[in-house]
C-alpha cells in the first residue's frame, strides 16, 4: 500500500518518534517537592492571549521565589492524557515540544558550566548567561503555567498556578453554559 517512497518512510519515522516520545512522557513519577510557606495569595490576572500552538515565549520565572510566594507549585513531567484522539494528539504535541525545549535549556546550561567551570549561581546569571546569550524562546504553555528555573538543581521546570487554573476553568465553564 505505502511502498517505499520517501514520504512513506518519513511518515513511519515520524510516527515512531511520536510513539517513543509519548511513551517517555507516560511515567508515574511524582512531581518534585519543594518547601512552601503559607502566604496570602494575590489574585492573578488571566492573560488575554491564550493561543499556545506555534507561539513562543522568553518568560522564565525564578522557581524558588514563585514557590515560596505560595502562588505556584512545581509540577512533574507532563503526561499525555485525553479522552479522545483530538485531545490526546494536542496534548502529545504540547508535551513533546515542551520536553524538547527543556532538553535544549539543559544543553545550554551544561555548555555554560563547561565554559565557565560552574553552573549559574543565581537566577539572574541563568537569565543573562543562558537564556539571553543563546536567544532561547520556549513554546508557550497554557495560561495557568509558566516555566521556572531551579538554581539548586540547574534545571527548567514547569510551575502551575492553581488559582489561575481555577479562574480559567470557571471562565470556560461559564462560556459553555456549565454550572460550577
Amino acid at each position: 500500500m505505502w511502498g517505499t517512497t520517501t514520504s512513506a518512510r518519513f511518515l513511519m519515522v515520524t510516527l515512531a518518534a511520536l510513539a517513543a516520545c509519548c511513551a517517555w512522557g507516560c511515567d508515574d513519577a511524582p512531581p518534585p517537592k519543594t518547601a512552601a510557606k503559607a502566604v496570602p495569595k494575590a489574585k492573578m490576572p488571566v492573560p488575554e492571549d491564550r493561543e499556545i500552538l506555534g507561539k513562543r515565549t522568553t518568560e522564565v520565572k525564578d522557581a524558588a521565589k514563585e514557590v515560596a510566594s505560595g502562588q505556584a507549585k512545581a509540577v512533574g513531567p507532563r503526561k499525555v492524557v485525553g479522552k479522545d484522539p483530538i485531545t490526546i494528539s494536542g496534548n502529545a504535541y504540547v508535551s513533546i515540544v515542551g520536553r524538547a525545549s527543556m532538553l535544549k535549556i539543559q544543553q545550554a546550561v551544561d555548555l555554560y558550566q563547561a565554559d565557565k567551570g560552574e553552573y549559574p549561581k543565581t537566577f539572574e546569571e541563568f537569565e543573562t548567561g543562558v537564556l539571553k546569550a543563546n536567544s532561547i524562546a520556549l513554546p508557550k504553555l497554557p495560561a495557568w503555567q509558566k516555566y521556572g528555573y531551579e538554581v539548586a538543581t540547574h534545571s527548567l521546570i514547569v510551575l502551575e498556578y492553581p488559582e489561575l487554573k481555577d479562574q480559567v476553568d470557571a471562565e470556560y465553564d461559564a462560556k459553555a453554559g456549565r454550572k460550577p
